[in-house]
């Protein structure tokens, strides 16, 4: 009796370590290829938009020593050449204090020739000339409209810039006429203590889901990129803006608007466990299990800033 015991009892001890470490083995495992598969989604999102820092830091140089035409068709050819350099850009402009506004922009349907814009104020009406830039350099009339409303000044990449005094980047928001998420990287320049205007680059954050979409772990795992107060950035399969009108009438969508479970659980994990560690809120990144439908998963998260 005392020696199958014995041998039962030494058994079960092997098994049950070795089921432990094999599941602490494969854990690790996971959370290797989670902290790869995140640091290069990182990297690769901040390599993206921080190459706007040197290109607007430049255009505010050229200004401020009077190197760049006020010109606004050759602002805008200008602009057009930094198009064709950074293909994440979807627009470089600048707005002055008149409501005059210049731009270069990547036209939604692929494959298109960029754009031009020029608009000005008229006794109240936004004026706007489109062109497309051809392959050979001439410009083709795209569009005529004698009144958009749009006003730069009223723009957020406008007033954070004024209001800061020095280059800043707005919280995602949606694009006038485009109604995709963006963010912005603007910068105001000054003759003495006197705006002059604001030189911005835009990045439409579609291009986050196409970078999250690369980034595979598993078979049913899935990256996401969402901001602080819950708004979903980049999702593989998921389209995070709800468009409410025409022009800028949108919204981007949060963690409450999403329909999908998992991520819901996700979420859910997370508060519960930030709320369970000491200063579990504040850490730069963390791992931790989540149940859904009575299967366990691994997830974890990391934060990251831009400028």
């Amino acid at each position: 009796v005392a020696i199958p015991a014995l041998v039962l009892l030494t058994g079960g001890l092997i098994v049950f370590f070795t089921l432990s470490n094999t599941r602490r083995t494969m854990e690790d495992f996971g959370w290797a290829l989670f902290r790869e598969a995140t640091k290069e989604s990182i990297n690769e999102t901040r390599n993206i938009i921080r190459e706007a820092i040197p290109d607007i830091e430049t255009l505010g140089n050229l200004w401020r020593k009077n190197l760049f035409s006020r010109d606004m068709n050759w602002q805008a050819r200008y602009f057009t050449e930094l198009l064709r350099s950074h293909r994440e850009y979807s627009w470089v402009s600048f707005g002055d204090e008149r409501g005059t506004f210049s731009g270069a922009y990547r036209p939604d349907t692929a494959g298109a020739p960029p754009r031009l814009n020029v608009s000005w104020l008229n006794n109240g009406r936004t004026v706007s000339y489109d062109y497309e830039v051809l392959p050979n350099g001439q410009q083709k009339l795209y569009k005529f409209e004698p009144d958009t409303g749009y006003d730069p000044r009223k723009r957020p990449f406008y007033q954070l810039a004024q209001k800061a005094g020095k280059r800043v980047w707005t919280p995602p928001y949606i694009f006038y006429e485009q109604a995709v998420p963006g963010i912005t990287c603007s910068l105001p320049v000054y003759t003495g203590s006197r705006l002059e205007g604001v030189f911005s680059i835009d990045f439409d954050l579609n291009a986050l889901s196409d970078i999250v979409a690369r980034a595979r772990v598993s078979q049913r795992g899935v990256v996401f990129i969402y901001t602080e107060n819950g708004e979903i950035l980049g999702h593989p399969t998921m389209k995070v803006v709800a468009k409410t009108g025409q022009r800028a009438e949108g919204r981007i969508l949060t963690v409450s608007d999403i329909q999908d479970e998992n991520i819901k659980a996700f979420f859910a994990a997370l508060r519960q466990d930030q709320k369970d560690s000491p200063n579990g809120s504040g850490e730069t990144s963390r791992n931790f299990h989540v149940k859904i439908q009575g299967d366990r998963f691994l997830a974890s998260y990391s934060r990251f800033a831009i400028d």
